[in-house]
């Protein structure tokens, strides 16, 4: 575990050296956050409505259903752009966020199918995971199992997607095939991704501790200043860690396809992550 999280530190700052080259890739998440944000807002006014107007429970299940589904088709089409911009610098090309969003664009077809069809998996995975909880320690085990086997077979499903231009189900069991093949170590890679996280975390933290512990008049002040600025440098932290694993996960599709170690990523990484047992 500990050599997997120093591989995912040196995966993470590989791949900061690729977003350094092209840090216009930062938009791409941080536009995917504020369409996040604003769906959810829309979704939090139409709650308020339905409670104003005693709608019954049949509304709030739509509306729940709906929000899911558009905050996965967000987060869908700006990961497919990402994934385009990236391949292209990885091709030597131009990156170009017009041509990525355009590339995102005229697969949304295939996009939201996807979306569709991984909602309903994981309604069924989280349907089975509580039965299976109710089994007690093995049931829950076995249930973390099924919900990780599904992340794990799904990890290539939007590269290959966008960069084959194939449909949803072609692109499930074309991952999953990818997987099968050449996986190894990459999910215990991700966990320096997490850790980078959590350190990041940290400021934020300290700027809680430092506001809290001021109690004179201008409490309330500092209490809204720094919950703002605690709260636009978290979202700052998504789209960077966001566009970092982005990256990296394109990195082991192209390594995965072609056998070709893209731009600016250490050969000896990738093939770390994919090495057996």
């Amino acid at each position: 575990m500990l050599e997997q999280t120093r591989r995912g530190l040196a995966v993470a700052g590989a791949s900061a050296k690729v977003l350094a080259q092209h840090p216009k890739l930062l938009a791409l998440p941080i536009l995917g956050l504020t369409a996040s944000l604003v769906a959810v807002s829309f979704f939090g006014v139409g709650m308020s409505l339905g409670e104003a107007a005693h709608s019954n429970g049949i509304f709030f299940a739509l509306g729940y259903i709906g929000v899911v589904a558009a905050l996965g088709s967000i987060g869908a089409f700006f990961n497919a752009a990402l994934v385009l911009c990236v391949l292209d610098g990885f091709a030597g090309r131009e990156v170009s966020l017009r041509r990525g969003l355009a590339g995102a664009v005229s697969r949304l077809p295939q996009l939201f199918a996807w979306v569709l069809f991984s909602t309903v998996v994981g309604f069924a995975l989280s349907t089975v995971q509580g039965l299976l909880r109710k089994l007690g320690f093995l049931g829950a085990i076995f249930g973390s199992a099924l919900s990780m086997s599904w992340s794990v077979i799904t990890f290539f499903v939007i590269p290959v997607l966008v960069a084959e231009d194939v449909g949803p189900i072609a692109a499930f069991e074309r991952s999953k095939d990818l997987v099968k093949r050449n996986w190894g170590k990459a999910v215990g890679v991700e966990t320096g991704f997490v850790l980078l996280f959590l350190l990041a975390l940290v400021p934020i933290f300290f700027l809680i501790w430092f506001v809290n512990a001021d109690s004179s008049a201008a409490h309330m002040p500092k209490l809204v200043l720094g919950g703002g600025a605690a709260l636009v440098y978290f979202l700052a932290l998504l789209a960077v860690l966001s566009t970092l694993s982005g990256v990296f996960r394109a990195s082991l599709y192209v390594y995965a396809t072609t056998g070709k170690v893209p731009l600016a990523v250490e050969p000896d990484l990738l093939e770390k992550a994919f090495r057996k047992g």
